[in-house]
């Protein structure tokens, strides 16, 4: 298991160094994870985006974990997904609510100095777009 560990941790350590976003779920213990941290999301790292999940109401799911490391929160309750005999289920946790973020425009604008959401590069006149390069 330490194995593992250290191995999850190098990747995420990997990642930062190149600029890549980790989006990880948050965990499902219902803790703080000041107190209780739960790995990935816990790493102290400019590039973790801990996602935690919320109600329908979107308040916080009771099994959610929340705190420092817990950045953001999307829909993780009764989400329909995946079965592993190749059909479909409702399932509630941070691992559903984690791929909403991954592709949310919140991840290609978060900064990797103070992990925080920076504002969006301004927009460019049209004659510089891409297109007309």
């Amino acid at each position: 298991a330490v194995v593992v560990e250290e191995l999850r941790e190098v990747t995420v350590l990997h990642a930062e160094l190149r600029g890549v976003v980790v989006v990880a779920a948050a965990g499902n213990n219902g803790a703080d994870l000041t107190n209780s941290p739960a790995f990935p999301a816990s790493y102290i790292t400019s590039n973790i985006v801990g996602v935690a999940a919320t109600r329908e109401d979107l308040d916080l799911s009771d099994i959610s974990n929340y705190g420092n490391g817990a950045d953001i929160a999307a829909p993780g309750e009764d989400i329909l997904s995946t079965a592993s005999d190749g059909g479909y289920e409702w399932r509630t946790g941070t691992s559903m609510a984690a791929p909403a973020m991954s592709s949310s425009p919140v991840t290609r604008l978060w900064s990797p100095r103070d992990r925080s959401i920076c504002a969006p590069p301004p927009a460019l006149p049209p004659a510089q777009s891409a297109r007309s390069r």
